[in-house]
Parts: C-alpha cells; sequence; structure tokens
C-alpha cells in the first residue's frame, strides 16, 4: 500500500459515520427547540457554528472529546458575560438534569453519551460581527470576533482538499494531547493553501504539517513530536520510491490505525 492510499483510507475512517450524524442533528434540532422554549425572547438567535459546521471535525473514534459549538445570541446586552454563561447552565439542569454539565473557558458545556455540546454566550453587533465572552479578561468582558469568517474562507480551498486535510491534521494533533487549538491548526491549513499546487492529498497534507513550529516556551515533549514529525515526512519524500514497505510502516507510526 502506499502512503498516499493508507491516508487517503485513514482520512475516510476519521469522518462521521451517517448515523453520527443524523444523532447529532437530532440532538442539535431538540437543543434548539428547548433554548426558545426556555428562553423565549431572551435569545435572538442559535447558530451552529466551528468545526462542525465546516465539516471537519473527527469521528469519536478518534477524537473522544468531539464537540459541537452553538453560538447562543441574546437581545438584552447590559450584563456581564458570566451572566449568561449562568443563565445557559440554568437552562442546562433544567432541561438536561441527567446530563454532565459544567463551565469551560467562555462555554457552559453539556455532554451527552453520543456528543459534547459547547454552547457560548453572544451579542450580535452587525452582519456577521459577535461580541463573546474575552478570555484575556478571564471572559468578565466581551470581546469582538466573526466566528463565520473561517468558514467562509474554507469554501475557496477545494483544490488543497482542505476538509480531509484538516481532519488528518487534527488526528495528528490529538496523538499529541491537543497541544495546538483546532481553530488554529485550520487556519494553519489554510496559510498553507497558499503554496499547495498539487491535487494529491499526501503532497498537500506533508505541505501543512511541515510549515508548523514551535516557540521558545512549546512544551519539549510537543517540540519532540514535530521534529519526528518533519523527519519521517523527509524520509518518505526522498524514499518512498525505493522503500515503499518502510514508507507504510514510517507513516503509520505518526499517523496510528485505530478500530
Amino acid at each position: 500500500m502506499s502512503v498516499l492510499t493508507y491516508l487517503e483510507n485513514l482520512e475516510k475512517n476519521l469522518r462521521l459515520t451517517q448515523d453520527e450524524k443524523d444523532s447529532i442533528e437530532t440532538s442539535i434540532n431538540t437543543l434548539k427547540l428547548r433554548l426558545k422554549s426556555y428562553f423565549e425572547n431572551e435569545i435572538t438567535d442559535i447558530l451552529v457554528f466551528g468545526s462542525y459546521k465546516r465539516h471537519t471535525n473527527l469521528c469519536r473514534k478518534a477524537d473522544n472529546n468531539s464537540d459541537v459549538d452553538i453560538m447562543v445570541v441574546f437581545a438584552n446586552f447590559e450584563y456581564k458575560p458570566q451572566t449568561y454563561i449562568d443563565k445557559l447552565k440554568r437552562f442546562m439542569n433544567s432541561k438536561y438534569f441527567s446530563s454532565e454539565i459544567y463551565q469551560s473557558n467562555p462555554c457552559a458545556i453539556l455532554e451527552l453519551h453520543h456528543i459534547k455540546f459547547e454552547l457560548t454566550p453572544a451579542i450580535w453587533l452587525y452582519n456577521k460581527t459577535y461580541k463573546i465572552p474575552d478570555k484575556q479578561s478571564s471572559y468578565s468582558d466581551w470581546i469582538t470576533t466573526e466566528p463565520f469568517y473561517l468558514d467562509e474562507l474554507s469554501k475557496t480551498q477545494t483544490h488543497i482538499q482542505y476538509k480531509q486535510i484538516s481532519r488528518l491534521v487534527k488526528y495528528w494533533n490529538c496523538l499529541n494531547n491537543k497541544y495546538f487549538a483546532s481553530y488554529e491548526l485550520e487556519k494553519i491549513v489554510l496559510t498553507s493553501s497558499l503554496y499547495c499546487t498539487s491535487y494529491n492529498l499526501k503532497e498537500n497534507l506533508f505541505k501543512v504539517l511541515k510549515s508548523i513550529n514551535y516557540t521558545y516556551d512549546t512544551p519539549q515533549y510537543t517540540k519532540d513530536y514535530i521534529n519526528k514529525t518533519k523527519i519521517i515526512i523527509k524520509y518518505i519524500e526522498e524514499n518512498e520510491k525505493i522503500s515503499p514497505s518502510y514508507s507504510e510502516q514510517k507513516i503509520k507510526t505518526l499517523f496510528k490505525e485505530f478500530i
């Protein structure tokens, strides 16, 4: 088996199954109905965003913490973010009392048996611009953001197999304890696309991985992982034609198979 074939097969296994998609969509629709019923005129919109919206998230077998990002847009913006996060937690405790509920970062988290929802309170400003809790202020104040910017940009990058490469890079990240944020990795994929002229999944994936660097404060285990990745890629690029079997073994040490 060639390295390309191995990566293509692996990427297909990283995708959500149709049963997973159906189950998640049912849960999203139920969540939206319950939010509207509970909050009534307090909220103006409920928006799905992030990797699930872009179809770049991983199946649960590949990532146990795979989630769906939900933005809950409130009509009233006179309070601090924590007030709205608390409102979302009270909603969850009322409607999902048998599920795990907690706060993480600026989100209220709802963990169901098949998926995790991250609900972020937001205030609409104009067009596709919103205010969400600001990490720099320990989520005590708001920051302006365009949460759908990456969604629109990714639609123009079909030539580099944006979705497929994003899933593979995210799986690579999972095998490194998720040091990099998912959103940051997708931005790296988009940036690297400027230099991708091939339609070959392996070649474009390798370009993306080779563009990932670290800083002085990056943990040593991550530095080692990045260096190992680049060494393996270099070996495959130079030797696959003369040593296809060993090249396949090499890529399997980097992108492990899973059942």
